[in-house]
Parts: structure tokens; C-alpha cells; sequence
């Protein structure tokens, strides 16, 4: 595959691993090479359309004039790492449900992954990944009550709406050597900031678009 684009490409173990994690129906997908690179040139098209939206920008901006940090590659979690989007705190969560797209849809796509600096293939291709959000980042747009276990977690954030997309705030922890009272105190800060981030950016995402986002705030 043509990867001119310099996307981050996971090894297959990692990507059907993880892929199948995102499936709560009964379909039997047998995942091949070509998924594993039009799942991340799917979310690299999502890009501009996220920064869009410019709360996220906003919100970057007040994180960082807040004193909170991205995290370094080692921290970085298999989402985190390998996120086309290009945020310091921010990666998409969501099952990439690649399958769902249709064939004639995904030629397009892969055309354009091909030939990435055709202007009109590229634009083409934008629209679509847009106009497929709802099929391909929730897990059951037509679920309005319904949540799905994403991944198991101690206060429960790993259950999400299934109509939902879903996204990971996180940032780098407090450097501390001492364990001192200085250090959770500000701990305690950066989680502030981070919630009140998530409920404003939610907010507005939803005001905005009309689609529902689901923000889980990660510890480490």
C-alpha cells in the first residue's frame, strides 16, 4: 500500500486485536492488510473536520496556558499512539468500523489513499468519511439509550453511549519525586481542568453538529 502520507501503521496482531474489541454485533470480518491502512487514512481524513470545530483548538489552547502537557510517546496508549488526528490531548476512541463502508465507497477511498495529491480525489474523500461518521464511529447510531462496554475500567468510564462518537482526553502527569502535598494538589488541578474541558467541548461539539460525543478523561 501507497503510504506517501507518513501515517503511523500498527502491526496486524495489534490492529485485529483491536479492531474486534470494537465489534458487539455478530459479523465476521476477516481483516486484511488493506483495513489495517484504511482505518488510519479514514481517521487521518477526519482531521480538518475536527479542527473544524474549533472548540478543540480552544481547548488545547486553555490546557496549555494551563500548565498541562501532552504525553511522550512512551505514556501514549495504542489510540493515542498511532492518532492521525494532530492534537496534544485529544485521539479518537471510537471502533473504527470500517467494514461497514460501502464497497464502491471504499474504492474511493483507497483511490485517493493511492493517489493522495489529486486534489479532487482527496476532496472526495473528505466528504465521505464525513458524511459516514454516524455508520463507522458509533457503535449503533440508532441506540439513543443503550451503552456498550468499550473497556473495563474502575469508575466506569469504559461504558459508552452506542450512539456516540467517542474520544480520549488525556495529558502527562504531575513530575513529582517526593510524593509531596504540592504534587496532589496540583493532580487535582489538572483533572479539574480536564473535566471542565470534556463537558465544554461536549457541549459544544453537539450545538454544533448534532452529533453526540462521549469524552472519557484518562488518569495516566
Amino acid at each position: 500500500m501507497n503510504n506517501d502520507i507518513g501515517l503511523k501503521i500498527p502491526n496486524m496482531d495489534e490492529f485485529q486485536t483491536e479492531y474486534k474489541k470494537g465489534i458487539f454485533d455478530d459479523k465476521q470480518i476477516d481483516l486484511t492488510a488493506e483495513d489495517n491502512y484504511l482505518c488510519q487514512f479514514y481517521k487521518f481524513l477526519l482531521n480538518d473536520y475536527f479542527h473544524s470545530v474549533i472548540v478543540f483548538d480552544e481547548a488545547e489552547t486553555y490546557l496549555k496556558e494551563n500548565g498541562l502537557r501532552g504525553k511522550n510517546e512512551e505514556r501514549k496508549d495504542y489510540y493515542e499512539k498511532y492518532s492521525p488526528l494532530q492534537f496534544d490531548f485529544f485521539s479518537l476512541r471510537s471502533p473504527v468500523r470500517i467494514d461497514r463502508i460501502a464497497d464502491d465507497a471504499r474504492q474511493e477511498l483507497l483511490s485517493a489513499m493511492e493517489d493522495y495529491n489529486d486534489i479532487a480525489k482527496r476532496e472526495n474523500a473528505q466528504k465521505l468519511a464525513v458524511s459516514s461518521i454516524s455508520d463507522v464511529l458509533m457503535i449503533d447510531k440508532t441506540q439513543e439509550n443503550n451503552y456498550y462496554l468499550l473497556f473495563n475500567s474502575v469508575h466506569g468510564e469504559g461504558a459508552v453511549p452506542a450512539n456516540s462518537i467517542v474520544m480520549v482526553l488525556s495529558s502527562a502527569p504531575t513530575i513529582d519525586e517526593n510524593g509531596s502535598d504540592d504534587y496532589f494538589e496540583k493532580e487535582k488541578k489538572r483533572f479539574q481542568v480536564l473535566n471542565e474541558q470534556k463537558d465544554h467541548v461536549e457541549k459544544a461539539f453537539y450545538e454544533t453538529t448534532g452529533l453526540k460525543l462521549n469524552i472519557i478523561v484518562k488518569r495516566r
